[in-house]
Parts: C-alpha cells; structure tokens; sequence
C-alpha cells in the first residue's frame, strides 16, 4: 500500500497561548519536529504540513497544504491534504500526540485494506489525529466543510456507515500513545515525567 502523510500544524492555540508547533519537547526539539519525524521514520510518499499559513519551519522535503476553511479545526487540514494527495492512502497525526510510535502506526497500517482506512476508536469516540483515511472519503469530507458542520466524530460515523473505514480498538498497554497535550500545564507535567 502507497501512503502519504499528514502533521496538522494548525496555529496559534487558544490554550497554549502560542504556537503549539514551537513549543519544545523535553529533548529540546520543536513539537512540529518531533512529529515529523515520527512521520518520515514510516517512508511515505509524501509528507504534508497543514496550517492556516505556510510555517517558517517547514522541511524543504515537505508540503505545505493550507486549511480548506480557516474556522473548521483539523478537518480543514484533512481536506486540503486529501486533495493534493497523489497516493490510495493518508496517515493523519496531530502535533500533540507526542507519545505515538511508529509500531503501532505500522500495526494500524496493515490492517488496511486497499480500499478501506482505519481510524482508533476509544471511550471517548474516535481518535481522528490518529488516522488512515482513503481517498474516497474526500467528497464526504468536503460536503461537510460545505455544510458547515467540522465535527470529526460525525463525519467519521457516515465514513463507517459508507465501510470507507473500520474501527481499531485499542488495548490499556496502548492506550497512553493517544495521550494528548493541550494545555501548558499538560506539557509541564509531560516533561517533568520525562525527567523523573
């Protein structure tokens, strides 16, 4: 299977106060660079960076794909990737999932069909920062930035009823690797667990 992939960079964050892609992980590296490595490590086609507005930072060996729609969160990201998206298949990670490997990306990966993507679904709904989306879903997902409506956990319930994906459940011994950092204070606590 041919695959791209896809960091969502987004922008400022309202709860960070800043740019969450510059924020430093305990290493001393960038968010945004701690995902895009994650990302390359898996060989794809291509790898796209979605944001508002074309990063300071971006890798020359990546894209810059802007937001379908500026108001709509990462399904506006989703969207202009899938549009520039040469391959059958899209790998989506957001920058804050900084505890994902790419083992179990490469798990989700083969239990891809040739046709079908595979998104995590937890207790708390589907994981859409973690996700194999295939081509086909771009109508379903263009129609919903059309109508409005930018809830990632709808559009992913019609893309199941449709069997253009499948859930992937996920274990207790993986569930930390959807562990998502949305505040200062989660980062702080982060890299003070890291130091420890």
């Amino acid at each position: 299977m041919e695959f791209s992939a896809l960091l969502l960079a987004g922008g400022s964050s309202k709860r960070m106060g800043k740019d969450k892609a510059l924020i430093l992980d305990p290493f001393g590296d960038p968010l945004w660079k701690r995902q895009w490595k994650l990302l390359t490590r898996l060989d794809p086609h291509t790898v796209f960076i979605a944001a508002r507005d074309k990063p300071e930072w971006l890798p020359e060996t990546s894209v810059w794909v802007q937001d379908a729609n500026e108001a709509s969160g990462p399904i506006a990201g989703i969207v202009a990737a899938l549009r520039a998206c040469e391959t059958s298949h899209l790998i989506c990670s957001g920058l804050d999932l900084v505890n994902m490997t790419p083992t179990f990306l490469k798990t989700q990966m083969d239990q891809c069909g040739s046709d079908k993507g595979i998104v995590v679904k937890g207790d708390r709904g589907w994981e859409p920062l973690s996700a194999i989306l295939p081509l086909q879903v771009l109508p379903l997902f263009e129609k919903t930035i059309n109508q409005g409506t930018f809830k990632l956990q709808d559009v992913l319930d019609t893309a199941e009823q449709q069997e253009w994906i499948r859930s992937f459940s996920v274990t207790a011994k993986d569930a930390p690797l959807f562990r998502n950092l949305n505040t200062l204070s989660d980062i702080e606590q982060w890299k003070n667990e890291v130091s420890e």
